[in-house]
């Protein structure tokens, strides 16, 4: 065999053990398309991605207008119930008392001997004692004294007025229920009856309920009845006949029906006594007779109200409630 032959055989065996390499123009040609493709697919997964985060982002936004929406439909829809409640559908009276607080308390000797003393001095003294009363003459036109306003905010500006606090302060403090946001305070003298009608069962204050809380900006229709009232006997005449307070219970509110019974509670004044009632009670006092003509029936009583927190700016702050621009009933 020549050795040419012998040479295309070894070179043919050589390439069939060890075939010819790719060529690398074809590797960077597959290499590249490799990567075109995983180019694409990280853009689509990218592209995905962002769709999916801005429909979440415009879900999120979505969710949050309605909330605002739905919190200013409802915000509205309140403000217009209390509205509609204040101006235009509120109840005839504003009742705050509760079923177990008791119609009557009384506390024999509320003061010590000095205390009371100096009390009944400065009261039987004060310059506005004999002012004519201010309160309705339907009711109290045979009474006379001052009257005074506040709400919880006022209740300094009453303790450190000279003609207030210096002789009351001290009673204030003692007769003051916790949760009470206004106050009335006033000095009543019953002028003295005479015997024809203490004899007829006359009243030298007609029956009535207490609603004299000072308010401003409110139509006549808001009645707010006190929470709970404290008479406190000044000066009364020893041999006083008639002259007690009477007290029925709010039964249906209606005036005419309590006229025809008893009432549920009739108190004897007495110098130093202090009686509590609630303030939903019709009360009224009796006529009464004495031989002192000097000794009148003299109380201070304070009307305690409970007003629903909508209703508190409209309480008066501070005021000496004179005839003339007086807003009891």
């Amino acid at each position: 065999m020549s050795e040419d032959k012998c040479d295309n055989r070894e070179r043919k065996n050589a390439q069939d053990i060890h075939p010819k390499k790719v060529d690398s123009v074809a590797r960077v040609d597959l290499g590249l398309n490799e990567r075109k493709k995983m180019t694409m697919k990280k853009n689509k997964s990218s592209s995905a991605r962002t769709q999916a985060h801005l429909y979440f982002r415009f879900l999120t936004e979505l969710v949050v207008a309605h909330v605002i929406i739905l919190f200013t439909i409802v915000y509205v829809y309140m403000t217009m119930k209390r509205y509609h409640y204040r101006y235009v559908s509120w109840p005839t009276r504003f009742i705050t008392c509760t079923e177990d607080q008791p119609l009557v308390k009384i506390e024999e000797n509320f003061l010590n001997f000095l205390e009371y003393e100096k009390l009944r001095k400065c009261t039987l003294e004060h310059p506005r004692l004999n002012v004519p009363s201010s309160l309705s003459p339907a009711s109290f036109g045979k009474t006379r004294g001052f009257v005074s306003k506040f709400n919880e905010e006022g209740v300094d500006s009453f303790l450190n007025h000279p003609d207030f606090g210096d002789c009351f302060g001290d009673l204030f403090k003692k007769m003051s229920a916790p949760g009470m946001n206004a106050h009335v305070f006033s000095a009543v003298v019953c002028d003295l009856s005479n015997y024809d009608e203490l004899k007829n069962n006359k009243t030298s204050v007609g029956l009535h309920i207490d609603q004299a809380v000072g308010m401003e900006g409110l139509t006549d229709s808001h009645e707010f009845l006190a929470h709970q009232v404290n008479v406190f006997y000044v000066d009364v005449a020893p041999d006083m006949l008639g002259g007690e307070l009477e007290i029925w219970r709010y039964g249906s509110g209606d005036l005419s029906n309590l006229k025809s019974r008893m009432p549920d509670a009739s108190i004897t004044p007495e110098k130093n006594k202090l009686v509590r009632f609630r303030g939903d009670s019709f009360h009224q006092v009796k006529a009464y007779h004495s031989s002192q003509a000097l000794t009148k029936r003299l109380s201070l009583v304070l009307e305690q109200y409970k007003i629903k927190d909508e209703f508190v700016p409209n309480t008066v702050h501070w005021m000496e409630a004179l005839k003339e621009d007086m807003m009891m009933m």
